[in-house]
């Protein structure tokens, strides 16, 4: 059994008693911080919110905002480069990094499709849906994206 579950020793030696006079215990004036304590590396951070913000966008847009995404995308990676060069925050740099990388290249994946979608697309004004006929390629999406349309 553990002894803290057990009655204390009768015959044991009482604990020394407190001393009046002693010195209190002071830290050193300037103690080191842990690593998660020191400053972060405020350019890290703001590259990571254009890279998060930017794939989130991509995302939530399915593509569309493709032309907001790719500037965004791009300058977290630039600033994610800049901040890996500093002490504090290279993990966060590292992850902004990556995901201004993938930001970049779904964003022109997403330009890519959309430009040819908008350039093979067949407009008209028309609001009937051929069922029957087959009279090529008709991508129906862009009339719901396009204003006017």
């Amino acid at each position: 059994m553990p002894p803290e579950f057990l009655p204390p020793d009768p015959y044991a030696e009482a604990p020394p008693a407190p001393q009046p006079g002693s010195r209190p215990v002071f830290l050193p004036p300037n103690p080191t911080l842990p690593a998660s304590a020191q400053g972060q590396n405020n350019r890290a951070v703001v590259a990571m919110i254009f890279g998060s913000g930017s794939l989130g966008l991509l995302v939530f847009s399915a593509g569309l905002l493709f032309f907001l995404t790719l500037p965004a995308s791009i300058a977290g990676w630039i600033l994610g480069n800049r901040a890996k060069r500093l002490e504090t925050g290279r993990d966060q740099a590292n992850v902004a990094v990556i995901l201004g990388i993938v930001g970049v290249v779904l964003s022109v994946i997403a330009a890519v499709v959309w430009i040819l979608l908008v350039a093979l697309g067949e407009y008209t004004t028309t609001t009937e849906v051929d069922n029957g006929r087959d009279g090529g390629l008709r991508f129906d999406v862009i009339r719901l994206v396009l204003p006017g349309s």
